[in-house]
């Protein structure tokens, strides 16, 4: 359960904040426990609630729902999962629909109107190429899970595929084509497509500084320079329905420690 001091200290960094140009903030929840099983959601989806209650209490457009499995995490994984030697994976494909269903709901009673921005949606599991059927593919059952969301989905909601597949796309190409496979292409896979493509909106990530080590800049020779990812931040512009978010592992926006001023020129191109 989450710990109540914890709801208490966010608020009171946020209660009341100036917020200034940064019109459309999101409060980060991770799929987190290693010990999470599909069977007993019942501290889960109470915490979800809390958590969304509190972004709209503070006036946050939404959550960013991040569903990437880091370290032991594997709750998508079905041949990770303990009791797959006698539970079929359609039968945990229901369990994880249903779970999409105690998710969503969960989250309409903290935040009825919310805008939420998945960091890997159902567009994950074919991305690669000669992907691998749900079974056997690592984010199988995120599918149904998020399937299971959007058979709920109040049409006062917003969801968003934040795509972090693209993180480090450069071309129109790249950008155009998942754009197709966000807002269409996955559909044909799907028990309900139609409603998919009316309810999933397309987003797209960029990861500031990959592969830069600690300390390291998109101008010491790794990753983005400015002028690529000017392109690369047009370019997503221009082919999300609205957001694009960035990500940054060692550069500091916030500190403003050493970012060469052509970076910031870049930036400030792209208020919206």
């Amino acid at each position: 359960p989450i710990d109540d001091t914890l709801l208490d200290e966010i608020r009171g960094q946020f209660d009341g904040y100036d917020w200034g140009q940064l019109t459309d903030n999101f409060l980060r929840v991770n799929i987190f426990n290693p010990d999470l099983t599909w069977d007993d959601w019942t501290i889960g989806l109470a915490n979800l609630t809390q958590i969304t209650a509190l972004a709209n209490d503070l006036g946050f457009k939404g959550i960013v729902f991040d569903t990437e499995q880091y370290g032991a995490v594997d709750i998508f994984d079905y041949p990770a999962q303990n009791n797959k030697d006698s539970r079929s994976f359609d039968a945990y494909s229901e369990l994880a629909f249903q779970r999409g269903i105690d998710a969503m709901q969960a989250i309409h009673e903290g935040y009825p109107d919310i805008t939420l921005i998945y960091t890997f949606g159902i567009t994950q599991r074919i991305t690669w190429v000669n992907s691998p059927p749900l079974e056997q593919h690592r984010y199988g059952l995120l599918v149904p899970f998020i399937e299971g969301m959007i058979s709920v989905t109040n049409p006062s909601v917003t969801l968003i595929d934040g795509y972090e597949s693209s993180y480090l796309y450069r071309t129109e190409q790249e950008f155009s084509t998942a754009y197709k496979w966000i807002r269409g292409g996955v559909s044909t896979q799907l028990a309900d497509g139609e409603r998919y493509r009316n309810t999933m909106q397309a987003g797209f990530g960029l990861w500031i500084d990959p592969y830069c080590g600690e300390g390291g800049l998109p101008e010491s020779g790794c990753g983005f320079t400015a002028d690529e990812f000017e392109q690369a931040l047009t370019l997503a512009l221009a082919h999300s329905d609205n957001y694009v978010w960035l990500y940054n592992e060692y550069i500091d926006w916030f500190e403003d420690v050493g970012i060469p001023s052509n970076w910031h020129e870049v930036m400030s191109q792209f208020k919206r």
